[in-house]
């Protein structure tokens, strides 16, 4: 009972990106032989910052939440709809114990290769908790339409992620190296992706073409301000969107009888603030937890780098950031458009979480590598990738043995699903 206590308590705080964090940051500033005034300042700043940033990404999904419903009942169609967070949730009574399992085994995997691999691009520690939590998710429900349950696909589960977990981040540190001046990695389930679209950036687009550097007239000041046009855009976004599902239907079904406009408007602008309260934490954060691991790096795993989550690039380049959100939102549009006008059986639904997101980082990756030309490229093959990727590997999840509807997977789970699919099928398991 006191061991089954212990790993609940362990497996919460590992669970917890805000804890977790908050605990390597303090551990970071022990190292480093801070004062104790000082450990327990950072520590709190980090424990405040990363809830300050999960909270503002609650703000920004709750503010999307009616887009996908809209986009069904604007443009006629229905599909699937792609988020880790949705599926590993509803896993949980079935598979519960094998994803947190899977969980704390491929992290304890992940260090171990991390510490005794030599420098270089494998040499990051994967420190974003939720999509640890997510990953692990996929595996189990991957391995579970193969037939592994229990131990089996505890021990094969916690391989795959602690690969995962490590492979993930060396993808893209060729691209992360430049864009953060090797400070930190990019931790997160849009590596292959992100990789795809920086090549084609790199090698198409244009460098000396820098959005930063964009000068704008003074009347358009404000479009140097994310979150200023975080608001314009989403608002734009829901009055056509309401425009097409029809304002009644908008007032009466989503907005609680407030004119479709001004609701419009109040979405958008809470997007907008949602956006403004990242950007802040993000600031935090990364004032603090950087020094705090370089302690760590220096004397527990000598070389290494934080893999951190999205938003911790943000405030790298906010022009690119929103010019990448600008191109992702009529492009996901235009593709599950395509895949209508095609007759695909199954659509990936626009994923307004995915615009922003993904758009962020592949805009400010494609403007470092290539400039205003890399952003507009890369956007079209991360846009491509998420739709079309996401078709194609959902299937090997097997969700609807879970009894599961509507689901769906992002462009690297639903790549990781069918490279699992593979390890299952060349052990002799068929779904």
């Amino acid at each position: 009972m006191q061991l089954e206590y212990i790993y609940k308590m362990l497996l919460d705080i590992l669970t917890t990106p805000s804890l977790a964090l908050a605990i390597i940051a303090a551990v970071g500033l022990i190292v480093l032989k801070k004062r104790a005034a000082e450990v327990f300042t950072g520590f709190m700043k980090v424990f405040i910052a990363v809830i300050m940033v999960g909270s503002a990404a609650g703000v920004i999904v709750v503010a999307l939440l009616p887009m996908n419903s809209l986009f069904e009942l604007a443009f006629g169609f229905r599909g699937i709809y792609a988020l880790g967070e949705i599926y590993t949730a509803a896993a949980m009574p079935i598979l519960g114990f094998e994803i947190s399992a899977i969980l704390g085994l491929g992290f304890l995997i992940h260090l171990v290769i991390v510490r005794f691999v030599p420098k270089g691009s494998f040499k990051q520690v994967f420190l974003t908790g939720h999509v640890m939590w997510t990953e692990a998710g996929l595996t189990a429900i991957v391995l579970n339409n193969y037939g592994f349950r229990g131990t089996d696909a505890i021990l094969l589960g916690g391989l795959i992620q602690g690969i995962y977990l490590t492979v993930s981040n060396a993808l893209t540190w060729w691209c992360m190296k430049p864009t953060t001046d090797g400070r930190f990695g990019l931790g997160h389930i849009i590596s292959i992706p992100t990789a795809a679209s920086a090549i084609v950036a790199k090698y198409l687009g244009n460098p000396k073409n820098d959005a930063e550097k964009v000068k704008f007239p003074e009347s358009l000041s404000f479009l140097r301000l994310p979150s200023v046009v975080a608001a314009l855009i989403m608002a734009s976004v829901f009055i056509i969107l309401s425009v097409g599902a029809g304002p009644s239907v908008v007032e009466a079904r989503f907005s609680g009888g407030v004119n479709f406009i001004a609701w419009s408007l109040i979405t958008g602008v809470t997007f907008g603030a949602g956006v403004e309260l990242i950007l802040a934490g993000v600031r935090m954060f990364i004032g603090e937890i950087l020094p705090a691991f370089k302690g760590i790096s220096e004397k527990v795993i000598p070389g290494a780098i934080p893999a951190l989550d999205m938003p911790a690039m943000f405030s790298l380049a906010p022009t690119a950031l929103m010019v990448g959100v600008a191109i992702h939102v009529p492009l996901l549009i235009g593709f599950s458009l395509l895949q209508v006008v095609l007759g695909f059986p199954t659509i990936m639904l626009p994923n307004a979480i995915v615009a922003f997101f993904d758009g962020a980082v592949v805009g400010i990756v494609g403007n470092k590598l290539g400039g205003l030309r890399g952003i507009v490229l890369g956007s079209v093959v991360n846009c491509l990738y998420y739709s079309f990727m996401g078709v194609f590997g959902t299937p090997f999840m097997g969700l609807e043995k879970l009894g599961f509807a509507g689901m769906g997977a992002l462009a690297d789970d639903a790549t990781w699903a069918v490279i699992i699919a593979g390890i299952c099928t060349l052990l002799g398991r068929r779904p």
